[in-house]
């Protein structure tokens, strides 16, 4: 049996992308189809859950493989293209002012022939 410890990057991991990246399925397709058919556990049960979200703490095992995964508390870790809570850009005021909304344009047309119902029989459309 072999053993492999992956450390997340963020708060968690979905089955189907740690399979694909542990190279235990060769596409999201390959993935999918190994939890449905049952060769998934996660920590001793069979999972069916394609988007399982697996924590700190979780043990998966695929047939002879098993991954432990552990969270990576080496400095500069954070989940790329996160920024922390400090340094998050303010929200917005409900009350705040807003942009005026644009004005619809319409365009210019010709005038045209009046409908059938409108015509009379002795006179030319216009």
């Amino acid at each position: 049996m072999a053993i492999h410890h992956f450390k997340l990057q963020g708060d968690f991991i979905e089955l189907n992308v740690l399979l694909k990246l542990l190279a235990l399925a060769h596409s999201g397709g390959g993935a999918k189809a190994l939890i449905a058919e049952g060769a998934v556990r996660v920590d001793g049960a069979v999972e069916t859950r394609v988007r399982r979200k697996l924590r700190e703490g979780c043990v998966v095992r695929v047939g002879d493989e098993e991954i432990r995964v552990l969270v990576d508390h080496s400095p500069g870790s954070e989940t790329p293209g996160r920024a922390p809570i400090d340094d998050a850009e303010p929200r917005r005021e409900a009350n705040a002012t807003k942009p005026a909304p644009r004005k619809r344009r319409v365009a210019a047309t010709a005038p045209s022939a009046p409908p059938p119902w409108e015509r009379t029989a002795g006179k030319p459309a216009r």
